[in-house]
C-alpha cells in the first residue's frame, strides 16, 4: 500500500516521522514516465478534506466555465469569455 498511480496524478503514502508510522498521502504528477511530488505531504485524516475539494472544484468548473472540447471530445475546461476582458 505504497503507491497509488493513474494516469497523471497518484498518490503516495509515507510515515509521518522517522519513528512516527502515522500515514500521510503526498500527491504525486506523472512527466514523461516519472513521477514528481506535488508539495508536502499531508496526514490521511485530511484525505476525505481533500477528495471532497476536488469535487468542490470539478462542480465550479462544470458551474463557472466552459467545456474546452475540440470535435466531440472534452479536453478539460477554459475560462468564459468576459466582455470587458481578455484573459482570465
Amino acid at each position: 500500500m505504497k503507491k497509488v498511480r493513474n494516469e497523471m496524478f497518484g498518490v503516495d503514502f509515507v510515515p509521518r516521522g522517522e519513528r512516527d508510522y502515522h500515514i500521510c498521502f503526498q500527491l504525486m504528477l506523472e512527466d514523461d514516465g516519472h513521477w514528481f511530488p506535488l508539495g508536502h505531504s499531508v496526514s490521511s485524516a485530511w484525505i476525505d478534506d481533500a477528495i471532497e475539494a476536488l469535487q468542490l472544484a470539478r462542480q465550479a468548473l462544470e458551474i463557472h466555465a466552459e467545456a474546452d472540447t475540440i470535435g466531440y471530445r472534452q479536453y478539460g475546461f477554459k475560462f468564459k469569455e468576459c466582455a470587458n476582458d481578455s484573459g482570465p
